[in-house]
C-alpha cells in the first residue's frame, strides 16, 4: 500500500487539532475539506480553523475473503460448501424438488400435470341387444392443467362387418356433439375443443344401437382424449 498525504494549515494562534479523520482503502485522489476549532489555548479562543487536504491512496487487494459453511438461512454459502450440495443432488433419484403446477409454456410440469396431459382411453367390448337395442356409453374425464385444446376420438369398431341393424355412433366433448355416423360398420368420429386451465372436462362415446331381427355381432366401443396444453 502507498500512501502519500500532504496537510497544509494555516495557523496564527496554538491550536488544539480535533478534526476528524477519515481513511479510504481505495486507489483515486481526492480533495478533502475539513473544519474545527482552535483550543482554549489560543488568545483569541473559539476561531474557526478550516483545513484542506490532498492526498493519494493506492491499495493492492490479492485473494478473497475465507467464509465458513454456512449453518443458518440467512448466512453466505462459500464455493465449496455450493459445490459440495449441488454434487449431492445432481443425478440423485432420491431427491425430490416441489413445482408448482405450471402456467407458461416455459415452466416445469409436475407430476400431476403429466398425468392430465398424457393421453386417456376407456374402451370395452359388448353385444347390443337387438331384440331392445340400447344405448352404451363410454367416457373419459379430467381437468385441464391450463389452456388448452382437446382432441376427442370415437370408435367402433365390430368383429365383423357389417352389423345387422344400425349403430349411431357420437362423440362428445364437454357436452357437444362432434359428428354422429350412422351405420352398420366400424367407424371413428373425430373432434378438437377449446379449454381453459381448470375446467372440467368429459370426453364421450355414445352408441344407440337400433331393433334388427338379426343378432349384433360382438363390437369394441372406445373413447379416447389427448389434452395439447397452450399457454
Amino acid at each position: 500500500m502507498f500512501l502519500r498525504l500532504s496537510l497544509a494549515l494555516s495557523l496564527f494562534y496554538p491550536w488544539e487539532n480535533n478534526l476528524p479523520t477519515v481513511i479510504q482503502a481505495e486507489t483515486g485522489q481526492a480533495t478533502i475539506i475539513q473544519s474545527g476549532t482552535v483550543g482554549p489555548q489560543g488568545p483569541v479562543g473559539g476561531a474557526s480553523l478550516t483545513a484542506i487536504q490532498t492526498w493519494t491512496a493506492q491499495q493492492n487487494f490479492n485473494g478473497g475473503a475465507t467464509v465458513p459453511p454456512a449453518t443458518l438461512p440467512t448466512e453466505p454459502v462459500n464455493l465449496d460448501q455450493a459445490q459440495a450440495d449441488f454434487a449431492a443432488i445432481n443425478g440423485s433419484s432420491s431427491e425430490v424438488f416441489n413445482v408448482a403446477p405450471a402456467t407458461a409454456s416455459n415452466q416445469a410440469v409436475n407430476l400431476s400435470q403429466v398425468a392430465s396431459v398424457a393421453p386417456m382411453m376407456s374402451q370395452h367390448e359388448y353385444t347390443p341387444d337387438n331384440a331392445t337395442g340400447g344405448t352404451y356409453t363410454q367416457t373419459v374425464s379430467f381437468t385441464a392443467p391450463s389452456n388448452g385444446f382437446i382432441v376427442g376420438i370415437a370408435t367402433q369398431n365390430n368383429s365383423s362387418d357389417p352389423q345387422p341393424g344400425t349403430i349411431t355412433q357420437t362423440l362428445s366433448i364437454n357436452g357437444t356433439n362432434y359428428g354422429a355416423d350412422s351405420t352398420i360398420v366400424s367407424k371413428s368420429n373425430y373432434g378438437v375443443a377449446s379449454v381453459s386451465a381448470g375446467t372440467a372436462c368429459t370426453v364421450t362415446n355414445t352408441h344407440v344401437a337400433g331393433i334388427s331381427t338379426n343378432a349384433y355381432l360382438v363390437l369394441s366401443q372406445a373413447v379416447v382424449a389427448i389434452f395439447i396444453p397452450n399457454p
